[in-house]
């Protein structure tokens, strides 16, 4: 029992140091498009794992379309005192599918990365770290050369558009229907403005020169109310002389029979 007891814990060492020594193989695959995406290692900005191997396929949507990349942080381990420096931790990018493709870029980030640009539709990328110190990892962007934007720029690109186009419409109905509603007001009863516009049920007002007349006529027939004597008659003002002068006749007609009948 007691060498069972030895041998377990043993066992489960030798298990951990082979594991570590071995590390971990991750595999990812993304589809490229007009609009940029973006990966980044595991855990990033966070240090990343020790013993690990990450391989990255990159496949557009059109198989004649172009993939970009374009690395915008990275920070992997470098070795100060070795040449070449990038033997500890390194990206490596292939021009294809697969591993063995023709290489784009291989190193450790010590000097900005270009873009990197593939001869067709694939990218193939793999990082690989060791069992000392780790950086915080890369962060990359892919698109294709169908459209090179990025989604965030593609949508303060479209609402700019949109404040454009509304500000437009407004300030052109503002120039349409001021000068519209000063005809309205200028010539209310033409018929060119009440086509356009709906006719506009104003109350009626009286002339200045209409409304002084009332005024008086209102004031001189209070004024005879007041003395005792009769207001005028405007009937009896305009037909009083033809109503006379039909008595005067009738008058003298009745004098001329009176005259015969003695």
């Amino acid at each position: 029992m007691e060498k069972s007891i030895c041998i377990r814990p043993l066992a489960a060492i030798m298990v951990l140091q082979f594991s570590l020594a071995t590390g971990t193989t991750i595999q990812y695959s993304r589809t490229g498009t007009g609009t940029a995406d973006y990966f980044s290692s595991p855990g990033y900005p966070q240090p990343y794992a020790s013993n690990l191997t990450l391989d990255l396929v990159l496949t557009a949507t059109s198989r004649s379309a172009i993939l970009y990349m374009d690395f915008l942080d990275c920070d992997l381990e470098f070795a100060t005192a070795k040449v070449p420096y990038c033997q500890l931790d390194r990206i490596t990018v292939h021009d294809g599918p697969l591993s063995n493709s023709s290489v784009l870029y291989q190193g450790c980030c010590l000097n900005d990365v270009t873009t990197l640009q593939s001869s067709g539709p694939d990218l193939f990328l793999r990082f690989v770290s060791d069992s000392t110190v780790n950086g915080r990892g890369f962060y990359l962007k892919f698109y294709t050369n169908e459209t090179a934007t990025d989604s965030s720029e593609l949508t303060s690109e479209s609402a700019i558009i949109i404040i454009i186009v509304i500000t437009t419409v407004c300030l052109s109905c503002v120039g349409v229907l001021l000068p519209l509603l000063y005809f309205k007001h200028k010539y209310p009863n033409s018929k060119f403005s009440n086509k356009i516009l709906p006719r506009l049920h104003l109350p009626k007002t009286l002339k200045a020169s209409e409304k002084l007349e009332q005024d008086n006529l209102r004031k001189n027939t209070a004024g005879a109310t007041t003395s005792g004597t009769k207001p005028p008659d405007l009937l009896e003002s305009c037909y009083g002389q033809t109503n006379a002068g039909t008595s005067n006749s009738n008058g003298s007609v009745s004098k001329a029979s009176d005259k015969r009948l003695r």
